[in-house]
């Protein structure tokens, strides 16, 4: 089984564009099994073949990642403490 992430990110990446960008920032903060240097080698690979500019791949990637951040923070605040920090 040989199976490469960063190839699969880049893939899918290139598909979908910056758009891709947002998505795997959001799925980063749920699934902790993506590499966060597959994305950030993606960008860097996509900006010099200039596939999109390195300001727009950054917002996106940050907003991606602002919003799964903040939407995973709320989650497991509206559990309250005493199920939230339950063992």
């Amino acid at each position: 089984m040989d199976f490469d992430p960063i190839a699969a990110i880049m893939a899918w990446i290139g598909a979908y564009g910056l758009v891709g960008l947002f998505a795997i920032a959001l799925a980063e903060c749920f699934v902790p099994v993506i590499p966060s240097y597959g994305l950030l080698l993606a960008i860097g690979i996509g900006a010099a073949d200039e596939a999109w500019s390195l300001p727009a791949a950054f917002l996106s990637t940050v907003a991606g990642g602002m919003l799964g951040c903040a939407a995973l923070f709320y989650t497991l605040r509206g559990m309250g403490t005493a199920r939230s920090c339950a063992s």
